[in-house]
């Protein structure tokens, strides 16, 4: 991951945070590729993976520790953690959008086109339907987009 990513940004913060979204794309969608998994695993997952991003981002961001980031990257990509509930979770909601062919499109590509298409997704969402990003990590999202 660090190799693909390597030279995007200069900023070591954003690259960090890159770093971790590229794998939870990479991590979840091949999760999704495997084979589907119980929702129930997926929808705590989801909760305790979207608490651990906030973490990676207040941390990056906020705190400035790395020392925390590790740990949450630890424990959100453990086998079946919490940040591959997140990538297995958007996969599906994008490959039910706009097909399979949806995979090969993020993988070939922009690995933040996968976040943004589903942000378009999740911006649509109402009431109580479970948004996995808060808006400091969406806006961070779409500002990387644009570097």
């Amino acid at each position: 991951i660090k190799d693909i990513v390597g030279s995007r940004y200069s900023n070591i913060y954003d690259k960090l945070f890159y770093e971790v979204l590229a794998q939870i794309l990479i991590e979840g969608t091949a999760s999704y590729v495997a084979g589907k998994r119980d929702s129930g695993v997926i929808i705590d997952g989801i909760k305790e993976g979207r608490d651990l991003l906030n973490q990676v981002y207040y941390s990056l961001y906020e705190d400035v520790n790395i020392r925390t980031v590790r740990v949450c990257e630890s424990e959100g990509f453990s086998i079946n953690g919490p940040f591959v509930a997140i990538g297995y979770s958007i996969t599906q909601k994008l490959v039910k959008k706009y097909g399979p062919e949806i995979i090969y499109s993020v993988l070939a590509d922009n690995y933040l086109d996968f976040y943004l298409k589903y942000l378009d997704i999740e911006d649509t969402f109402h009431g109580k339907k479970l948004k996995i990003f808060d808006p400091e990590t969406k806006n961070k999202i779409r500002e990387l987009s644009l570097k």
